[in-house]
């Protein structure tokens, strides 16, 4: 592949890593639940609604949270970085340089994505074994299901990203 295909290519998929990581971090940080039109701020985390639980945690909305702060922040950076190096053509050392970090960001990323998933999965899945799943509001399971569904499709982008950023290592250190 052309070099410049594979910086677009990159470039595009952190795109899409950016939006899932806002559509994530907007739905976990939109802390107010509505229930017979009471507000209830600072409980819910879109994950779950364990006000009738003693054991309520919030940890796994946290770790969603923080996932998707960290990614939307490598996204960013990554893809400046990416167009700054290939796009507008900067010095091969450079370039291998910002291939490895963003090797090494993504391989990162791809890993807290699969933690963050299985962690919010397994929360969710032990309070719908305690809660009926009718006491969720159909925002709540609307939001819930954005949760889930866009922090699993994160995994192969930034896996994508991770074997773009691979390749593109190996056909700079194949020309210098």
């Amino acid at each position: 592949m052309e070099a410049r295909k594979l910086a677009l290519s990159r470039i595009v998929l952190r795109i899409a890593a950016l939006l899932f990581a806002c559509i994530v971090l907007g739905n976990l940080a939109n802390d107010t639940v509505f229930q017979d039109n009471v507000p209830y701020v600072g409980k819910a985390c879109a994950l779950v609604y364990l006000s009738d639980l003693d054991d309520y945690t919030a940890a796994p909305c946290e770790f969603g949270l923080a996932c998707g702060a960290i990614a939307l922040l490598i996204a960013v950076i990554s893809t400046i970085l990416d167009y700054i190096s290939d796009v507008q053509g900067i010095a091969s050392t450079l370039s291998r340089l910002s291939y490895i970090t963003s090797l090494i960001a993504s391989v990162v990323m791809a890993i807290l994505w699969v933690a963050a998933f299985a962690y919010m999965t397994k929360e969710y899945v032990n309070v719908t074994d305690q809660l009926s799943f009718e006491s969720y509001t159909n925002e709540m399971k609307s939001r819930i299901g954005a949760i889930l569904a866009f922090s699993f499709l994160s995994i192969p982008v930034w896996i994508a990203v991770a074997v773009l950023s691979g390749i593109s290592l190996n056909s700079s250190g194949a020309s210098a």
